[in-house]
This record gives C-alpha cells, sequence and structure tokens, in this order.
C-alpha cells in the first residue's frame, strides 16, 4: 500500500541517494511505498548508476590515453567532473527541500559527458608518427666486421656484422677499390650477412679484392650499400 509523504522522509532519501542506506533498511523501504519518494529515488539511483558507468568509462579512456598530455579541455572537464560527483555524495546543509538535487544531477552530468566527449575524441586521434632517424647501416658505407677465410676446396667463405633491418643481402666481388667496374663476382638474395664464394670462381680474382654488400629490409628496400677491400688469405 502507498503511503503519504511525511517530512521526516527527506534526511531518508539523501542517505538513500548517497548510498547509506542498506537495501534491508526500513526506513529505504518507507521511501520506496512513498508516493513521493518512490519515483525520485528510483530516478536518483538511475543517475548515480549512470556516474558510476561513466566514471568506469573516464577509468578505460584514460588508461588508453595513458602517457599521452591531456588537454587543456579534457583537463578542465575532469576537474568539473570531480567537484560535481563530491557535490553529489555530499548531504546538503538542509534536507528540506529537495530542489537542489535536480540542477546538481544535471550539472555533473553534462560535465562528466564534456570530460568523456574530450578525452574519447583525443583517444581517437591518430597517434603521431614518430621521428625516426635512419642510421647509416654498418658506419657510413664501410662494411664492419668483415672476415675472409679459405676452405679446403679453395673457396672462400665471407662474413660480415649483421645490418639491422636488413632482411637479405647482395655481394658483388671487385678488382678496384671504387667498386665501378664491373663485377667479378655476384651473389644475390642472401638470408645471412656471409657469402660463399666458389675454388672456381676465387681464381678469377686478384689478390685485393673489393667487396660490396647491398642490404635490402623486408619490403624491400634498399638499405646503405657497404663496402670493403681485403687481402685474399
Amino acid at each position: 500500500m502507498t503511503r503519504a509523504h511525511v517530512e521526516q522522509h527527506e534526511p531518508w532519501l539523501v542517505e538513500a541517494i548517497d548510498g547509506r542506506l542498506d537495501a534491508r533498511d526500513e526506513r529505504r523501504a518507507a521511501l520506496a511505498d512513498c508516493e513521493v519518494c518512490a519515483p525520485l529515488l528510483a530516478d536518483m539511483e538511475a543517475l548515480r548508476d549512470g556516474l558510476d558507468d561513466a566514471g568506469r568509462l573516464e577509468r578505460d579512456v584514460l588508461a588508453e590515453v595513458s602517457g599521452a598530455r591531456e588537454s587543456d579541455a579534457a583537463r578542465r572537464g575532469a576537474a568539473q567532473a570531480r567537484a560535481a560527483i563530491a557535490q553529489l555524495a555530499a548531504p546538503p546543509p538542509s534536507a528540506r527541500s529537495r530542489r537542489w538535487l535536480v540542477p546538481l544531477a544535471i550539472a555533473a552530468t553534462l560535465a562528466l559527458a564534456a570530460y568523456w566527449i574530450t578525452t574519447h575524441w583525443r583517444a581517437g586521434e591518430p597517434a603521431p608518427a614518430p621521428s625516426v632517424s635512419r642510421p647509416q647501416l654498418g658506419g657510413e658505407g664501410v662494411l664492419r666486421a668483415l672476415t675472409v677465410t679459405r676452405g679446403a676446396d679453395g673457396a672462400l667463405e665471407l662474413a660480415w656484422e649483421a645490418v639491422d633491418d636488413a632482411a637479405s643481402y647482395d655481394v658483388e666481388l671487385f678488382a678496384d677499390e671504387s667498386a665501378t667496374g664491373a663485377p667479378l663476382f655476384v651473389s644475390n638474395g642472401l638470408a645471412e650477412p656471409r657469402c660463399a664464394v666458389p675454388s672456381d670462381q676465387v681464381a678469377r680474382l686478384p689478390a685485393r679484392v673489393t667487396v660490396r654488400v647491398q642490404p635490402w629490409d623486408v619490403n624491400p628496400r634498399r638499405l646503405s650499400p657497404l663496402r670493403a677491400s681485403f687481402q685474399q688469405p
């Protein structure tokens, strides 16, 4: 049976909205039976649940943009939202009037909405492309850590320091140190930073040889060519 509204319901209503009345509390049951308090209590609890959801969304969005600098609008929105929620949770100086609840609830909702929009918009922005300076791989065109060994069958084994970002290598051997003439030996598409020169090809090489290595990345895209000279062992 619906009960008539009495003045004592108003401080109970404040406590119920503030979450200080247990669901089994008799005062809450009295509010639920009051023809005036019941709809207001239902509306304010729905609003409180909405604010809780907005708070969770705020934390999720902040986690997404962690490490990114918040805009001035987002910071102002966050401050307004926190202030409005704090006011909503605090009991008013006088519980005789319920009119304070409506504008305060609207202000809290608008503040949270503004903060969510500004922060969510920032989260949806494409991240600026990092400024990457590609180094001159291998050290300004110099083939580093080159080792040359001769196998038992007379073949030459060349090995060098792996190049960052390189997925394959092309190798050319030249008689001149400028590596501008026709190559005497070519081997392309090597997956490892090493190359074997068969003995029949070694016979064509001079005593001093220049090797040029062309690294390629996975795209494939040409990286900086590297060069070094060596004396046959």
